[in-house]
């Protein structure tokens, strides 16, 4: 498990300065499912991934602090449909 943080906070460190700090700062036993990809969310497919990515927004733990009204438009879907998301990924984390 600490290769896996190890291999996935270098990944994220790859990305971002401000990835990076936030990988650092979070422990080791960080819980996994806020850590998962939007695309593991039920109606979440390659291109919502990618869209949700591209801005920003490529956790479950980030969908999850996020609000229908930002998501909606990064997304192109409806804020009930990006509602939907963001219920899903609080229930996993």
């Amino acid at each position: 498990a600490a290769d896996e943080a190890t291999d996935t906070a270098t990944t994220v460190a790859a990305g971002t300065p401000d990835a990076a700090e936030a990988a650092a700062d979070e422990p080791a036993d960080a819980d996994e499912a806020g850590s998962a990809p939007v695309v593991d969310i039920d109606g979440i497919g390659k291109t919502y991934s990618a869209r949700l990515e591209d801005a920003g927004i490529s956790t479950q733990g980030d969908l999850a602090t996020m609000s229908a009204e930002e998501v909606a438009p990064a997304a192109g879907v409806s804020e009930d449909r990006a509602g939907e998301w963001i219920q899903r990924a609080q229930d996993r984390a």
